[in-house]
């Protein structure tokens, strides 16, 4: 998928080679095409509406209150990002661009970017607020990724789909692939958006051929708020487009586990079969394709 395509039109699309005809939405189907577009999403998963209080940081606060996530790893912040990254680059670099991926380890889906841009001369409140997206539950995610919207952030999405990992390109590579696209899809949606700086979390990836001043944050959804606001666009785009592949697949449970590997999906596997979504070039589900047999043609 080119990232230069406008976010409002194009985001992401599954499209396998064609295969005998077969009922569509089938279990068993070896093809599946998903076309997620920015206003579908807004339309099925963000909130229709979002009044922005006067006293807005006080309201948020309310809603992002630190809860419980029964997914979250023991490393995952529970606070605010503390904008220390910010800090550091104020009156150095205006516009800051927080880059973050989500799906990278899946066993299912895209792996999926999100390009978020932060200005460090007028930040929104909004920017005070969110924290790594692993500690939310469903309900918040989908509440802080409405925020964002309503609060008219810009933001662009880069994905590398299942398909493009299947034919043998290494993580490392469809992760800086994920970036540059959503970068670039940023851009493609905010042409006057003059970026003086993009920080991009973790310490091992980057940007292929960067235009920019580039730096690496290691837990960078602790350290950066633009960052921590990339990684709540990227996992709810990334949750919304497997929720999407549960209703084709009904079985599954890419509602539930996101396409992430765990027991739960091997047994979801064993009971239903393998799809065109999974990463067939991942150790676990070689394993299971072996064991199962070609279920289906991924």
């Amino acid at each position: 998928i080119s990232g230069k395509r406008s976010r409002a039109k194009l985001l992401a699309i599954w499209s396998m080679a064609s295969a005998p005809s077969i009922p569509a939405g089938s279990p068993k189907s070896p093809r599946v095409e998903l076309t997620i577009q920015h206003g579908y999403i807004l339309e099925n998963y963000a909130p229709k509406r979002f009044d922005m209080p006067p006293d807005m940081s006080a309201k948020l606060q309310g809603i992002f209150a630190r809860s419980p996530n029964p997914y979250a790893q023991s490393k995952t912040s529970f606070e605010p990002a503390t904008g220390v990254i910010e800090q550091r680059l104020r009156g150095k670099a205006r516009i800051i661009v927080g880059i973050d991926e989500s799906g990278r380890g899946n066993w299912a889906g895209p792996l999926t970017a999100a390009a978020v841009a932060y200005d460090g001369e007028n930040p929104h409140p909004i920017f005070k607020q969110l924290r790594d997206s692993k500690s939310y539950n469903a309900i918040e995610l989908k509440q802080a990724y409405g925020c964002l919207v309503a609060a008219h952030v810009p933001l662009g999405i880069g994905i590398v789909t299942a398909a493009e990992i299947n034919r043998g390109m290494n993580l490392d590579v469809a992760n800086r692939l994920a970036f540059t696209r959503a970068l670039d899809n940023l851009i493609e949606a905010n042409p006057s958006l003059a970026i003086d700086c993009v920080l991009i979390d973790g310490a091992n990836i980057t940007l292929t051929d960067p235009k920019f001043r580039v730096e690496q944050v290691p837990q960078g959804e602790r350290h950066s708020m633009a960052i921590a606001a990339a990684s709540v666009a990227a996992t709810f785009t990334q949750h919304s487009a497997l929720c999407d592949l549960g209703k084709q697949f009904p079985g599954l449970g890419f509602e539930d586990h996101h396409g992430a590997g765990n027991k739960d999906h091997e047994a979801r596997i064993r009971r239903n079969g393998l799809t065109p979504a999974h990463r067939t070039t991942f150790a676990p589900i070689k394993r299971l394709q072996l064991e199962l047999g070609p279920s289906v043609d991924v």
